[in-house]
């Protein structure tokens, strides 16, 4: 799922200098208020963290964390002066673009049966 958001980012504004971090971190709505935190210094992106939660209980909006946390380190990386602005113009068409499914995200974890209930599906 993670290299299909970055292919579309990719694809759409240019490689990444270099390959985003993601971490899942439990219950960092709960420490921070956010859903995803990019870390950086200056021009310099550090790490990603993501809400591990939300990718059991609301993996739509995983996805769009996860997307639009991606953007803001290439924002970053492009020296863009507001990277939060940057990454919610863009997030919209990058979740298009990559065409993944909320059940991709719950059975990403499961291959074995992730393939199983797409060859049932006729996906």
């Amino acid at each position: 799922m993670l290299d299909a958001f970055i292919q579309a980012i990719e694809l759409q504004l240019g490689p990444y200098k270099t390959r985003p971090k993601i971490t899942l971190a439990p219950n960092l709505y709960k420490r921070t208020g956010a859903w995803g935190i990019t870390t950086y210094t200056g021009n310099t992106p550090l790490s990603i963290e993501v809400d591990e939660n939300l990718f059991i209980y609301n993996p739509t909006l995983a996805q769009s964390v996860t997307v639009h946390e991606l953007l803001e380190w290439k924002a970053v990386e492009r020296e863009e002066t507001y990277p939060h602005w940057f990454s919610e113009t863009h997030t919209a068409d990058i979740l298009k673009m990559s065409n993944i499914r909320p059940a991709d995200v719950l059975l990403e974890r499961w291959p074995r049966l992730r393939n199983a209930v797409f060859i049932l599906t006729g996906r």
